[in-house]
């Protein structure tokens, strides 16, 4: 048994009927380079088998301690079987990527089951006719809860299902795997005692770091408005159709861009980062798109970038470990030239503040907080709308999660693309998942239906964003056409 932090067990409370909270990928892939014969959904579930050991949390079940007195607990599940979490379904002729998309936000709107292992894989066949894939491509549809995984935990995860070559052998586990059986409530309390006795201590070392922390920012506060700088920091964005409380439905697209374009923007200026470029390019796009509808505020949107705060040594463990900033978007500015200068200091001026505060700071304010507590304050947030009263903390969420550098293969068949997804909630309705694999970056978009009812018009607006940056800062050759298309046959976004 291990248990849970208090960032996961947040992530639990924060799943509802309308917010389920997982994350995911939809991956598509080319059978054509299987050496020794065709696809099928048995050889998937033996491909996973063979190397679920790479992820123990692909095995474990939550338990709950009852009345939620202490955090929950993941046990090796005694009644896990790979056939349930492995599915396989199929879209109809043609097979394009809208019905892709309509399929993959029908399956992201469904919960998991909790009283099982946190994750589903589905396996899509009938993808003929997503541009830039070969004519028998399959897609495999992820998804696993946020409270067993952040960004860079689910790497261990996708190990899973991913060699790096076509004909790559499984190594043999180290040890072998043992279920354990379900802890009664009686023993569950017992550990909540013991634990009950270890937390003054661990409150005590906590709140020590979370005054320092409010000591930091306090300081670096008046720092600011003494240079009169303290106008960049607000801690609350503009309301937006985003900004309230969400529906159960959910739609899913995403946008492909050559990764060399990308990194000559980058480079179109010294001290420019990767991150300033993709900021910038959604940044456009929430400007195009709000602006069309008459919705755009005047002041900057906020963006939830979330920051890894795990070192090296625990590169291999499971769970979140993340903090996050607050990075104004330059949604307020037409000019994509001014927006990515914009951006640019913006993050850079978030960036000096986090440092200031301490990485660590989201993860010590969370271990304060009572498992029941946070329960309860999640419950009071979704059933009265609070979302609808407050002004936000952040209007969206901009991931960015690297993908390897080099061709990577399911059962032998190599992943030609992939987008991620994020969870969405009352008062975020839009999250952004940044992707680079191989010569391709994705910028891939979930958002409630209810709030954006045209994603098609969405991909558009990214698209369109990144030309118009492109231009002005690392314009093609002429003659030369984009390297990457779109999948879907977009309207134009101005």
């Amino acid at each position: 048994m291990r248990q849970l932090s208090s960032l996961d067990t947040g992530f639990l409370a924060l799943d509802t009927p309308r917010t389920p909270m997982h994350i995911g990928s939809v991956c598509l892939y080319d059978p054509s380079t299987i050496p020794d014969g065709g696809f099928s959904i048995d050889r998937l579930r033996g491909f996973v088998e063979q190397r679920i050991h790479r992820a123990k949390m692909m095995r474990e079940r939550l338990v709950r301690v009852p009345m939620s007195v202490d955090l929950p607990y993941w046990i090796n599940d005694p009644d896990f079987d790979i056939e349930y979490h492995i599915k396989h379904t199929a879209i109809p002729a043609p097979g394009d990527w809208d019905q892709l998309m309509a399929l993959a936000s029908h399956i992201f709107a469904e919960h998991l089951d909790l009283e099982k292992p946190l994750w589903e894989m589905y396996v899509v066949e009938g993808v003929d006719a997503v541009k830039g894939v070969p004519k028998g491509a399959y897609a495999l549809i992820n998804k696993v809860h946020h409270a067993a995984i952040d960004g860079l935990s689910g790497i261990e995860v996708m190990s899973t299902s991913h060699e790096l070559s076509a004909d790559a052998e499984a190594e043999k586990p180290r040890r072998k795997w043992k279920p354990e059986p379900i802890p009664t409530q009686v023993e569950l309390l017992g550990r909540a005692y013991v634990h009950a006795l270890k937390v003054p201590g661990q409150t005590i070392s906590a709140g020590k770091a979370v005054i320092g922390s409010a000591r930091r920012f306090a300081s670096f506060m008046v720092k600011q408005s003494v240079t009169g700088e303290r106008s960049k920091f607000k801690s609350v964005g503009p309301k937006t159709v985003f900004n309230g409380k969400v529906s159960p439905h959910r739609v899913f697209g995403g946008e492909c861009f050559d990764l060399a374009e990308v990194k000559a923007i980058k480079e179109s200026e010294p001290g420019l980062k990767l991150n300033d470029v993709v900021l910038t390019i959604c940044a456009g796009a929430l400007h195009k798109y709000l602006k069309s509808g008459d919705m755009l505020p005047d002041d900057p949107l906020l963006s939830m970038v979330p920051v890894s705060v795990r070192s090296e040594n625990a590169k291999k463990d499971l769970g979140n470990q993340v903090t996050v900033m607050s990075v104004p978007l330059g949604t307020h500015i037409a000019d994509p030239d001014e927006r990515i200068a914009f951006q640019h200091d913006s993050q850079l001026s978030r960036k000096e503040m986090l440092d200031a505060v301490g990485a660590e700071s989201l993860q010590d304010y969370s271990t304060l907080l009572p498992s029941a507590l946070v329960g309860l304050a999640s419950r009071v947030y979704t059933t009265y709308g609070i979302a609808n009263r407050i002004a936000p903390i952040f209007n969206t969420v901009i991931t960015n999660v690297p993908g390897p550098p080099i061709p990577i293969y399911n059962c032998g068949a190599k992943m030609e693309r992939m987008y991620g997804l994020v969870p969405i909630f009352d008062g975020m309705g839009l999250g952004h998942v940044v992707n680079s694999y191989c010569d391709v970056l994705t910028i891939s978009f979930n958002a409630c239906a209810e709030m954006l009812p045209d994603p098609d018009f969405y991909s558009a607006c990214l698209r369109e964003s990144f030309e118009e940056l492109l231009s002005v800062r690392a314009p093609r050759p002429k003659g030369r056409k984009p390297k990457v298309v779109h999948d879907a046959d977009a309207k134009k976004a101005s």
